[in-house]
C-alpha cells in the first residue's frame, strides 16, 4: 500500500486537494484507478485493465492517446469489491496523512518517497 500512500500525496499535489478530502479504499480487482465526487453527489470514475502498459503509453504519448486496443470487459469481471482499508495491515496510508498534515508537507514527501526507494532496492 506505499503506492497507494504515494498516490495520497501526489493526488494532494496534483488536484490541490485538502488532505481530509482524500480518502483510500481497498479494490482487490484493481479495475477502478480513481473516483471523484463531486458536490451533488455524481461520482465519476477511472476505469482500466490492470495493464501499466497504459499508464506508460499515456505519458509518453501526451497530449495524445495511443491505440493500444485494450478493452475493458465489465461482463467478464463479474464483480466490483470496494473494501474500507485495515489501517493495522497497512500503516502506510497513516504515513501519506501524517506527510500532508506535517508543517514540512515537501520535505517529508521527498522522505518518504526516498525511504520507499531505499527499501525497495
Amino acid at each position: 500500500m506505499m503506492n497507494k500512500s504515494l498516490e495520497i500525496i501526489e493526488a494532494h499535489n496534483l488536484f490541490n486537494i485538502s488532505p481530509d478530502k482524500i480518502e483510500a479504499i481497498v479494490h482487490p480487482e484493481s479495475i477502478v484507478h480513481g473516483i471523484v465526487t463531486y458536490k451533488d453527489g455524481f461520482n465519476f470514475s477511472v476505469l482500466a485493465e490492470t495493464d501499466m502498459a497504459i499508464p506508460i503509453s499515456y505519458a509518453l504519448s501526451w497530449p495524445e492517446r495511443s491505440a493500444l486496443n485494450r478493452k475493458l470487459d465489465l461482463t467478464k469481471q463479474g464483480k466490483l469489491t470496494f473494501q474500507e482499508p485495515e489501517h493495522k495491515l497497512f500503516p502506510a496510508l497513516r504515513l501519506s496523512m501524517t506527510v500532508l498534515n506535517s508543517s514540512a508537507t515537501q520535505t517529508n514527501s521527498t522522505v518518504l518517497n526516498a525511504a520507499n526507494e531505499i527499501a525497495i532496492n
